[in-house]
């Protein structure tokens, strides 16, 4: 009989006169075992509050540790994380510490503080989030829904938006769906929502207090495209895209 267990260690080390080095330890072999079993982890830094935050999308509960006591608290949630959903499915209140992660046709809204988690059913699954940290809203899309889901934590209210005319159910390509083809990020500075929706390579500007849709751009990009996101460089106002 096989053991399985999750067990992953990396080490990164950056030097100011020299390339970076990786060095990786595998922890399998010297515990005896033969299996990493522990599916998909998605992890991420607090790191104004000092905190390694985990979610595991083979269990319905989020991992807390403490950066300087190593303490570990395990938050419940009312439900799972789909395996196939990357990075973008989870963003953090840099403001608050408060942690926002799509789920299986849901939203859960986790107070890291509190130790709670508030679980927002929602028709259509989504897969990229962003949230505003100075007005808290929070905003989903995904390719089962033709409107982008706007959240408002302080009024604990759930509306969607129209913006596009267009969805496509979930596929199960090669084990898992393809790259989400609608992607979604937020300018703290201007107080921006970014959509891109890949099927018809368009960009959409939303104002991130009201949801108010604020202008249409036309990308010079193949139509149907289906992009990682990359990421958002906030001091030059420039989304990526892979």
């Amino acid at each position: 009989m096989k053991k399985t267990v999750w067990l992953c260690l990396c080490m990164v080390s950056f030097a100011a006169s020299a390339p970076y080095s990786v060095k990786t330890f595998d922890l399998l072999k010297q515990s005896g075992l033969t299996v990493n079993g522990g599916g998909p982890m998605l992890v991420r830094v607090d790191t104004v509050r000092n905190r390694i935050l985990a979610a595991n999308t083979l269990t319905s509960s989020l991992t807390v540790i403490d950066g300087a006591t190593h303490l570990v608290r395990n938050i419940p949630l009312a439900g799972r994380i789909p395996q196939h959903l990357k990075a973008e499915c989870w963003t953090l209140n840099e403001k608050n510490g408060d942690l926002y992660i799509i789920g299986s046709n849901c939203l859960f809204h986790v107070r890291v503080q509190q130790g709670q988690a508030r679980q927002i059913l929602t028709d259509a699954q989504y897969e990229s989030i962003a949230v505003d940290d100075e007005y808290g809203t929070v905003f989903l899309a995904g390719r089962e829904s033709k409107e982008l889901a706007f959240y408002q934590p302080a009024k604990e209210k759930l509306t969607l938006l129209p913006w596009t005319d267009f969805s496509e159910p979930m596929a199960n390509l090669n084990a898992t769906p393809p790259p989400a083809i609608r992607k979604v990020a937020v300018d703290p500075i201007l107080h921006r929502v970014v959509a891109v929706d890949g099927f018809t390579s368009r960009l959409y500007f939303f104002d991130s207090k009201n949801g108010k849709q604020l202008s249409r751009h036309e990308l010079l990009l193949n139509k149907g495209g289906r992009w990682h996101l990359a990421g958002y460089d906030v001091r030059r106002h420039a989304l990526y895209l892979v």
